[in-house]
């Protein structure tokens, strides 16, 4: 529980000065942002929510817009299907080898259409929610920050004994 914490920490911390050095527009949110993390993992009782873990998968992670959502992943889906991988639900999904997983904010899901819900939904084994897991609000943290927060969130909460974690930006071939 203490060494998820720190990862959150380091990760956050990682972030945040990579911002403050490449990002003049953020760079002096960091002070901020960072008392905000403390205070609020001062305040909280922190207690790691227990996971199943079982397979071998692949995790994805989304943060940020619905644009993201319709520039990235539903591509990345199609791309991965051309490649011969079936959908988690349907008549070919005894066939797969591995599972997938998508961890992303409830945000981003609840802005894509019904069409664009259901071929994640069809194509993912599970869906993962980074407000369900997380020990922060990330909402007034700057989209690069809070994009690390969740793909380390991501790894951590993998529901694979096995996890291959893989950018949107990355082709398999």
């Amino acid at each position: 529980m203490a060494a998820m914490q720190k990862l959150l920490l380091l990760a956050y911390a990682v972030a945040a000065e990579r911002i403050s050095a490449n990002d003049v527009k953020d760079a002096d949110t960091w002070d901020a942002d960072r008392e905000h993390v403390y205070k609020k993992l001062v305040k909280s009782h922190i207690q790691q929510r227990a996971i199943h873990r079982e397979g071998v998968g692949v995790m994805y992670a989304a943060a940020g817009s619905p644009e993201f959502v319709r520039r990235e992943v539903l591509p990345t889906v199609d791309y991965l299907k051309q490649l011969g991988i079936a959908d988690a639900r349907g008549a070919h999904a005894s066939v797969r080898k591995h599972g997938f997983a998508l961890f992303t904010e409830r945000v981003l899901v609840n802005e894509l259409t019904s069409t664009e819900k259901e071929t994640l939904s069809n194509f993912f084994d599970r869906i993962l929610l980074y407000e369900d897991w997380s020990l922060v609000t990330t909402k007034r943290l700057p989209l690069k920050t809070r994009a690390k927060l969740v793909k380390v969130h991501a790894m951590a909460s993998s529901p694979f004994s096995t996890t291959i974690f893989m950018d949107f930006d990355s082709r398999p071939c």
